[in-house]
């Protein structure tokens, strides 16, 4: 009986009842007689089987099933088959009943099996998805590294034909980093040039400066520094819009002593990083300034600062001390026997006291700067300023355009709005600038469209509105 319930378990509600009707009938043969009492006997109870078989093909649970089919073997009793009759019975059912059970229990573990094949499948499927996609960002990586590197091959090769310098270096001043040399963020500091300011100090150590004019003629530098160190800058002074944007080109720390209110708003909209020495009503503050009222006995010529100030207090309102940009190509010295003979240059910014000369030394290589007539001298060091480059760019400026009288000056452009003057190895060249937009560097080009390139070193830029402010140009 242990065996037809295993049988019974496995097989399906509709084979169960199949094979129960076999049995039945294997008991009610077995049991056949010619006593009629008997044979009435196995009537009833062939009755009996046939209402419980539509018992058990009714939606009971198999548990109840079962229970009838128990039921049902006890009233046999000893009429009923014997186990091993059963067992006999159901060796030869294998062929007719049995097999059809186990097939259709094969048919649901094979369904099963491939049920499990399928979900492995998509499982594999998706793996290979994956590992796919893996393969296809690596391969296009590799292919974006791979032309990366094929445009720096081609890039040097076009350097290396314009002798344009390339490696480790200043990407304003164009030199070799070293212990001495640094390429930090450029950092944009506002310098007076009144004549009481004179002379300034820490222009000699910036990498370029910037000198157009402000209000009643007076001019003003935007010194930027990167490759030194600077102890001492000044007198600081405070900022104007169009300063501003010359210094945004760099994307640099902008550094200034305060700003009329106007100034504040815009300036603030230019996404740069700012820093004020004067207060923290507008932009962030610092402390890195400092009076020595020694050098004056004008208050606005008496604020300093340092560069390694700046950039502590710059770290610690979040700015970085990394980056910054720069458009400017650089190569090697001309040989003195290739070196021109422009000896000297005067940029006439508006009287006397503001007219700038710049003297070239073929020797050095560089262009001595003078102011109202006098050599220009840095207040620490006792030299005159130096610089291997002189820049003169040809703008629009306007002004006065307020009863304070500050002017306005035009520093964005294209080529065919800005003529250009680049005097380098005692040269002169015509060429132009241009850039679209202040968050973009300068484009220094030569008429034939080529990139200006500049010698390593310094380099000084005049902004002018008309070439006729200039004298010595050949």
């Amino acid at each position: 009986m242990n065996s037809i319930r295993k049988v019974a378990g496995r097989a399906t509600a509709h084979v169960f009842i199949s094979a129960l009707i076999s049995i039945v009938l294997i008991a009610i043969l077995s049991g056949c007689s010619t006593d009629i009492n008997e044979e009435q006997e196995r009537a009833e109870r062939s009755e009996a089987f046939k209402r419980l078989i539509e018992e058990v093909r009714s939606e009971q649970e198999r548990a109840e099933r079962s229970e009838a089919f128990e039921s049902l073997i006890a009233e046999l009793g000893e009429e009923g088959p014997s186990e091993e009759e059963v067992k006999v019975e159901l060796k030869d059912l294998d062929e007719i009943e049995v097999e059809p059970i186990i097939s259709e229990e094969k048919n649901a573990s094979v369904e099963h099996e491939e049920v499990e094949i399928v979900e492995e499948i998509e499982i594999d499927k998706n793996n290979m998805n994956t590992e796919t996609e893996e393969l296809e960002v690596a391969e296009v990586e590799e292919e974006a590294e791979e032309v990366i590197e094929e445009e720096n091959i081609q890039k040097e090769a076009e350097n290396a034909e314009l002798n344009i310098l390339n490696g480790n270096m200043n990407i304003l001043s164009g030199l070799k980093i070293s212990e001495g040399v640094h390429n930090g963020r450029p950092l944009a500091v506002m310098v007076q040039n009144a004549p009481g300011a004179r002379p300034q100090s820490g222009l000699i150590h910036a990498d370029i400066v910037f000198e157009t004019v402000v209000e009643h003629g007076i001019t003003r530098f935007l010194a930027l520094f990167s490759s030194y160190e600077a102890e001492i800058i000044g007198p600081v002074r405070s900022a104007r819009i169009y300063y501003a944007e010359l210094a945004r080109s760099f994307d640099p720390i902008y550094t200034f002593w305060g700003t009329y209110d106007d100034a504040y708003g815009v300036i603030n909209n230019m996404n740069m990083d700012l820093l004020d020495a004067h207060s923290n009503s507008h932009v962030p503050y610092t402390g890195a300034g400092w009076r020595d009222h020694s050098r004056s006995d004008t208050l606005w010529h008496t604020a300093f600062i340092n560069t390694s100030g700046i950039k502590t207090d710059g770290e610690s309102v979040g700015y970085s001390l990394q980056g910054g940009q720069s458009a400017m190509k650089f190569k090697q010295d001309a040989k003195e026997n290739e070196r021109g003979d422009a000896e000297s240059v005067t940029v006439d910014f508006s009287s006397e006291n503001y007219k700038a000369s710049f003297n070239y030394d073929i020797n050095s290589n560089k262009y001595l700067r003078s102011m109202a007539g006098e050599p220009h001298i840095d207040h620490e060091t006792g030299e005159q300023i130096s610089v291997n480059n002189v820049v003169i760019l040809v703008t629009d400026i306007d002004g006065p355009v307020n009863r304070i009288g500050h002017m306005k000056v035009r520093t964005t452009g294209d080529h065919s709005q800005g003529k250009a003057y680049y005097l380098i190895d005692g040269n002169v060249i015509s060429g132009t600038w241009g850039r679209d937009s202040i968050q973009d560097p300068f484009e220094f080009l030569d008429t034939e469209g080529d990139p200006i390139l500049f010698n390593q070193g310094s380099t000084w830029v005049a902004l002018i509105e008309s070439i006729e402010k200039v004298k010595g140009l050949k």
